[in-house]
């Protein structure tokens, strides 16, 4: 019994020392922001000034839709409709950025960015301190889509869209329409640990359209920018840019128009369920790489007067698709090689299967780079001709 008094000093001063632990971390979001005190960016975009000075702009979301214009000292912003693009200047992307931040009354929350785009001049000469910021930023998300403007990457942010609610949204939905190509901050991160820092991004631009004497603004893919250590190098059409997809098993799907020798008219062929596999082999001093590329085809138009019922004219239009494809794979290949930026990542392929071998050169892959022998082997099927003759 002379034990209890000392038991219940024990448990009072447990209950104490429990509850100022409990209230050490009862202390709310005092670090955490209100959503009326954000500026939601929705896309960026970096270029440079004939002095070479960085001008960063934003695109933010106006639920309002509020419509304003203006300049001040360094920085300066247009809107129309429901977004807000927004500009600064400085010698750094950071000074650029901080020069647009002193001068909203809000947070730039990045949180919600889905596309950055690199003006071309900007790409050509300071790409690495594009990724790096992006990179550096923790509220800029790995899944980031990376752009590259065929001019002024602003131009892209200013575009407005006729049904989407900002440009923000057409670049995040272009590359699952007709691109093949979406590169992510992460992707493009990733690719720059290979030999000579080796990047492909697609190269994006507005273009005014006509169509039936009516002219439009859209966002269009022209292929893309090839970099080799940090620098631009090169461009790939859109279907050399289909080689390189092809090469990497990351081909999604698009049509072929196929003119078939000997017959007038065109037979249009969609290509999915694309799979690649790709092989290297090292023989008396020459390095080779086999493509092999495995899919199926569905006709969507046929305007020749063959038909299509007819299990030669189906020979015909999967010879003629997979020599299209050999074709496409070779001269990717060879365009890329010219550039020296092994953006097909053949070292990797060297490196699974011929570790030692390829350890020897790895610090040499220039030199070994531009002399692989390639060799493709398409096995395209017409997996649906249609049934309509």
């Amino acid at each position: 019994m002379f034990l209890l008094p000392y038991l219940l000093k024990i448990k009072k001063v447990l209950f104490i020392v429990s509850l100022f632990c409990s209230f050490s971390v009862m202390t709310g979001c005092w670090d955490q922001r209100e959503l009326n005190t954000l500026a939601l960016v929705t896309a960026s975009s970096f270029d440079l000034d004939e002095n070479n000075n960085v001008i960063a702009s934003v695109q933010i979301f106006t639920p309002h839709g509020t419509s304003s214009s203006g300049t001040s000292e360094g920085s300066s912003g247009t809107g129309a409709g429901a977004d807000l693009v927004l500009s600064g200047k400085g010698s750094s992307i950071s000074e650029a950025v901080n020069n647009i931040e002193t001068r909203v009354p809000r947070y730039l929350f990045r949180g919600q960015n889905s596309a950055i785009v690199f003006g071309h001049h900007f790409a050509e000469k300071r790409l690495k301190e594009g990724l790096d910021y992006a990179a550096r930023f923790y509220e800029i998300k790995e899944r980031t889509l990376i752009y590259v403007a065929k001019d002024q990457g602003v131009d892209l942010l200013q575009y407005r869209p006729n049904i989407e609610r900002n440009s923000a949204d057409v670049m995040e939905y272009l590359i699952e329409k007709n691109a093949n190509l979406g590169m992510t901050l992460k992707d493009a991160t990733l690719m720059r640990l290979g030999p000579n820092k080796p990047v492909i991004l697609p190269v994006i631009e507005v273009k005014k359209l006509r169509v039936k004497g009516y002219a439009e603004r859209r966002i269009i893919n022209l292929g893309s920018a090839i970099f080799s250590n940090d620098h631009l190098v090169g461009t790939l059409n859109r279907h050399d840019t289909y080689g390189q997809r092809l090469v990497l098993n990351e081909f999604k799907q698009t049509v072929f128009p196929l003119h078939l020798k000997g017959h007038s008219g065109q037979v249009s062929l969609n290509i999915q369920n694309v799979k690649t596999a790709t092989h290297s082999t090292i023989k008396n001093g020459r390095w080779i790489i086999t493509v092999n590329v495995s899919g199926e085809g569905i006709v969507f138009e046929n305007t020749t007067n063959l038909s299509l019922l007819k299990v030669k004219t189906e020979h015909k239009i999967e010879k003629e698709i997979n020599k299209r494809l050999r074709s496409i794979i070779i001269h990717s290949i060879k365009q890329t090689q010219h550039m020296n930026s092994d953006v097909m990542n053949l070292h990797d392929v060297f490196y699974r299967e011929h570790s030692d071998e390829y350890n020897k050169v790895r610090h040499n892959w220039e030199d070994i780079y531009p002399r692989i022998d390639v060799k493709v082997n398409g096995h395209i099927k017409v997996y649906d001709p249609g049934m309509i003759e």
